[in-house]
């Protein structure tokens, strides 16, 4: 199993944050917790037909309602001058990106965490973010992957 291509694209907002919404502050328990990225995977099996599970532009306009109602996930953390982190509320949009995956659902097995599939499907590790910093990089990832036999997982 490999990745053949990948794509990013940039989700914005389907409306912008009003302004009295722009800056979320972040709780005391936010400021003590190390920012660490979370990962879900959701597997969707391919339809009799051979349609895709998840078209990726009724994804891209799903993602980008979800944006314009929990705003947060569009924005990026700035730290303050008194050091403390806030959620700046900028529209600055979320990352979707597809990736062409060459394999398909039944090569993961049993599922059991394995490096070689996380490497190959987690949005993070991708070499666009290597080397950023937390401040630059968008808040919401999700990760599309569509297998050879037109399943799909997505992260």
């Amino acid at each position: 199993m490999r990745c053949v291509s990948r794509k990013s694209i940039t989700v914005f907002p389907a409306t912008p944050t009003p302004e009295e919404k722009r800056t979320f502050f972040l709780s005391a328990v936010d400021h003590t917790v190390r920012p660490r990225h979370i990962p879900v995977v959701l597997f969707y099996a391919a339809l009799e037909n051979g349609e895709e599970v998840l078209p990726l532009q009724e994804l891209q306009n799903s993602m980008s309602k979800l944006v314009t109602e929990f705003y947060p996930l569009a924005g990026r953390l700035r730290r303050k001058q008194n050091g403390k982190l806030e959620l700046v509320c900028n529209d600055k949009g979320a990352e979707l990106v597809e990736a062409v995956i060459e394999g398909d659902l039944s090569d993961f097995g049993n599922f059991q965490p394995n490096k070689r599939y996380t490497d190959l499907l987690d949005p993070l590790t991708s070499q666009k973010q290597i080397g950023k910093s937390v401040f630059d990089l968008p808040v919401f990832y999700a990760q599309r992957d569509l297998e050879r036999n037109r399943s799909s997982s997505l992260w």
